[in-house]
């Protein structure tokens, strides 16, 4: 990363990466979170922020997280928590960046609080249905279900 690639100010902070590992760029929208991560630091123009590796070692023993914790599992963790939190898969595509839905399908795994979450979901969509109630359709509309 290089500080002539950031945008902090303004209403929607982002980061231009000119090259990722698939060898294209793309724009990284910054939560405030980040930007006051970014903003804490040094900056010294025309020298990138590079190597995370020693820091990331460095916070793993701090935080007595356990040494074979890997940066590439926080991607995984990520995914996990848009798909947990309610976001789509697609959501975890575009936000890891992969070309396709599969690969952000083996990254997003659902706790067995989401998976309860959907189940109940289902099955008040069916008692709904068996009790002839009105219920939202996936298109938005109310209509009237009955079995």
């Amino acid at each position: 990363m290089e500080w002539e690639h950031l945008q902090l100010d303004g209403s929607k902070p982002i980061w231009y990466v000119p090259h990722t590992k698939s060898g294209k760029s793309r724009y990284v929208i910054l939560n405030p979170m980040s930007v006051q991560i970014l903003e804490a630091l040094p900056k010294i123009q025309g020298n990138p922020i590079q190597n995370p590796m020693k820091a990331f070692k460095r916070i793993i023993a701090r935080a007595v997280i356990e040494p074979t914790f890997r940066l590439h599992d926080i991607r995984q963790t990520v995914a996990s928590l848009i798909v947990n939190k309610g976001g789509s898969l697609y959501d975890a595509q575009a936000a890891l960046n992969h070309a396709n839905s599969s690969m952000s399908e083996r990254y997003a795994h659902l706790s067995s609080e989401s998976m309860t979450k959907t189940s109940d979901n289902i099955s008040n969509v069916v008692s709904g249905a068996i009790e002839g109630k009105k219920i939202k359709s996936g298109g938005g509309r109310s209509v009237e279900v009955g079995l």
